[in-house]
């Protein structure tokens, strides 16, 4: 029974290597461009109508920046997760519910705002099949909390981001004529970008094993979102300069606790190491 058991393991571990390498690989071949836009995202138009020609959206105007640099500090996200977990995926908890996070919300506000795509079914799929084959599928959800600090940034972050997100939801099912943002599904996009921010800094609040992966995601979002606000003012879905220097603060706050509970970590690994190492010398000293 157990050899049995053993075999369809060692099964489950590959189809979860190989779901996983396909799925990474198939989100940069379909998103790459939007990965290499959270560098081109803040260059001249002149320099994107160059690269992308100027009838792609990514051009024109540049009235798509705040969208377009916001999602690709999301994808990046999911990236990383993704691809951590072609190596030692146990450690990598964390990272993994942090792209089921972002695929279900995608799906759940795509939904309710009318803009689901042809692409999205599919890669949340892929999402979750990986997550169904981890091979700590068991172990993906939090047990406890572990910083009540980064629980608190969370919630802290909330209420701002549920108002924004439900404000972008419904400019997007308004569905204006000629609105090339809700064309393209932006305004539930950056709804999106709200709601995940949240969840991701939840998630590394929780005792999940690779919580500082999704900590930095999370930060690095908000990080974006609120420079571009300040770089690009008065574009669609931008922050006023009070909200945007927040989300800037919170990002630095979110990174600052991550780095501090690291450290802690370390820390204590470190003591608990050498009273191990001490103690049998101690020991042998004592009459």
């Amino acid at each position: 029974m157990s050899a049995q058991m053993s075999v369809v393991s060692r099964r489950r571990k590959v189809s979860f290597y190989v779901s996983s390498g396909v799925l990474v690989a198939v989100i940069v071949g379909l998103l790459g461009p939007l990965l290499i836009d959270i560098v081109v995202g803040w260059l001249p138009v002149a320099v994107w109508e160059a690269i992308y020609g100027s009838e792609e959206i990514h051009a024109g105007s540049g009235a798509h920046r705040i969208h377009v640099l916001t999602l690709a500090a999301l994808f990046w996200g999911l990236t990383v997760a993704l691809a951590l977990q072609l190596r030692r995926p146990e450690r990598r908890r964390a990272p993994m519910l942090q792209a089921v996070a972002l695929g279900v919300t995608f799906l759940v506000i795509d939904l309710a705002a009318g803009s689901v795509s042809d692409e999205e079914g599919p890669l949340v799929a892929g999402v979750i099949l990986v997550a169904l084959l981890h091979p700590a599928r068991s172990r993906l959800v939090p047990s406890s909390l572990r910083d009540r600090v980064m629980a608190g940034l969370a919630i802290a972050a909330a209420i701002p981001a549920v108002t924004f997100a439900i404000d972008q939801i419904k400019t997007q099912r308004l569905g204006i004529a000629g609105d090339e943002h809700a064309e393209f599904g932006h305004w539930a996009s950056m709804a999106v970008f709200a709601t995940v921010i949240v969840l991701w800094a939840l998630i590394a609040s929780s005792d999940l094993a690779g919580w500082r992966v999704t900590a930095w995601s999370a930060a690095g979002a908000a990080a974006v979102y609120g420079v571009a606000s300040l770089v690009y003012p008065g574009l669609p879905s931008a922050a006023g300069t009070g909200f945007a220097l927040a989300a800037i603060a919170w990002a630095a706050a979110v990174v600052w606790r991550a780095e501090w509970a690291a450290m802690r970590l370390r820390v204590a690994s470190t003591e608990e190491v050498a009273e191990r190492t001490v103690s049998p010398v101690v020991v042998r000293a004592q009459p």
